[in-house]
């Protein structure tokens, strides 16, 4: 769809795709996304696959596990639940909490009528495990309405104690009642359950692998994808525990570093995207080359700096983004990172441009947080300083 003003494009670039209209309007198939190896897992394998999905900020993590939903459909009932409210600090039983209000608002709103006994079942559980009272509703609607108010006790100091320690306690029964519910879906659909758990890696390394280790993910007995930080899949602390996952996949930047008769390799798809975000007619052509070379094959970071280009040149009465106001832009970006990086983040960037193959540590887990680092998947951990702020470090590098 061509976008006819600087207004407009703005508002598309900051889209977001879990929107049906929105999916189907702006969605970009990627060479290299993830979504066609983990549907044809999930769809080919027969057993409750386990499987982990990562990638930088901004890869397009999201859009893969929404097109990973929508080729599903068919063949399995996928459940897609954004923890959008989660943060480092959340635990186990928020976190549990948040996957059954999922399924069964899911199931609630697709009107699954599951079996009297299956729904029974669970609501003994919560009022033995949890001391919840009974809901006249009952079915579905009822314990939706019980694990939704479990959801808002968690958030409140002075209740969460008492519920969190007995979810804590029970969680692998919970997870039993969960796969008793996909099990009652499997039976009335004729489909197995996918459950897809987008935005876990927004809980840090620590707070992830003992979701993992601790939430009985594991022991839910039907198919899962669940999101994870890309630096816990190298880390010393996750070795032992890869082998328990069926598979793990990484949704990588798209590769603009290759040349491929004189093209970069990747640039295709990030063109696309900006021409059915924003329309071609928008963006000058020099000023695209310039946007996608500095994005660093970062999608998330294209829309960004896309989207500020709009407000910029709008701002200046132009009625098109040209390469100046790109620059303008990128130099912005200069500027906010210069204040917000430290010495040490500074001193760190200069041995990364020096030598891709750094150790990790708290620091560049921060550089890769703040999105002042790239990172790539691999034989071994490949990072590089997000190209925007190369001039800055070359003059930093030139005055020590």
């Amino acid at each position: 769809m061509t976008v006819r003003s600087l207004q407009e494009a703005f508002q598309a670039c900051g889209e977001d795709l879990r929107k049906d209209e929105s999916f189907a309007r702006y969605y970009i198939a990627r060479e290299d996304g993830a979504s066609l190896e983990l549907a044809e897992r999930m769809a080919m394998d027969k057993r409750p696959v386990k499987a982990l999905f990562a990638g930088q900020k901004g890869a397009g993590k999201t859009t893969e596990l929404l097109r990973v939903v929508r080729d599903c459909v068919g063949t399995l009932y996928p459940v897609y639940i954004p923890m959008d409210h989660i943060h480092e600090k959340s635990g186990i039983p928020e976190l549990l909490s948040a996957i059954g209000l999922g399924m069964l608002k899911k199931l609630q709103a697709d009107k699954i009528n599951l079996s009297d006994a299956v729904m029974r079942s669970l609501l003994a559980w919560l009022k033995d495990a949890l001391k919840v009272p009974g809901d006249e509703k009952g079915g579905v609607s009822g314990v939706t309405d019980i694990f939704a108010k479990l959801s808002e006790k968690l958030k409140k100091k002075e209740a969460r104690a008492e519920i969190a320690a007995a979810l804590e306690s029970r969680r692998d029964e919970l997870a039993s009642k969960l796969t008793e519910l996909a099990n009652d879906v499997k039976a009335r659909t004729n489909r197995e359950v996918l459950l897809v758990i987008d935005g876990t890696e927004r809980l840090g390394k620590t707070q992830a692998l003992m979701f993992l280790l601790e939430s009985s993910l594991l022991d839910l007995g039907f198919k899962t994808i669940c999101t994870v930080p890309f630096q816990l899949l190298h880390s010393a602390e996750f070795r032992d525990l890869r082998k328990a996952f069926d598979l793990i996949a990484v949704q990588p930047l798209v590769d603009i570093s290759t040349q491929v008769r004189g093209l970069p390799k990747g640039a295709t798809d990030l063109r696309d995207m900006v021409d059915k975000r924003v329309g071609g007619e928008l963006v000058d052509s020099s000023a695209l080359d310039q946007l996608i070379q500095n994005s660093g094959g970062n999608p998330g970071e294209l829309l960004r700096f896309l989207g500020s280009c709009c407000i910029k040149a709008s701002m200046q009465g132009k009625s098109r983004i040209e390469a100046r106001t790109v620059e303008q832009v990128l130099e912005d970006f200069r500027l906010e990172m210069k204040r917000f990086l430290s010495a040490e983040e500074w001193h760190r960037l200069t041995q990364i441009q020096r030598d891709r193959n750094t150790p990790s540590d708290e620091t560049l887990s921060s550089l890769l947080e703040s999105g002042a680092v790239l990172e790539f998947p691999g034989k071994k951990d490949m990072y590089q300083v997000h190209p925007a702020l190369l001039p800055v470090l070359k003059e930093r590098m030139a005055g020590a």
